[in-house]
């Protein structure tokens, strides 16, 4: 997976890209996520963002949990 932003394997960041990727192809369910890791969701739902922007099949990919809200 590459979003464009050089991830650092190993890091945070990367981790938080992981969580983030596999919410988009449906691997977790974002409203128990959510519950459980509240302050972590927040920074998922940003790297969501960045890879709806930077990686194509990632645009229209709808979030339960995140997309009707």
């Amino acid at each position: 997976m590459n979003s464009g932003l050089g991830e650092r394997m190993g890091t945070h960041e990367s981790e938080i890209y992981t969580w983030a990727h596999s919410t988009l192809c449906g691997h977790v369910d974002f409203k128990k996520f959510r519950e459980i890791a509240p302050n972590c969701s927040k920074e998922v739902i940003e790297a969501i963002r960045v890879l709806r922007r930077n990686v194509p099949e990632y645009r229209d990919v709808k979030v339960p949990g995140l997309d009707e809200d």
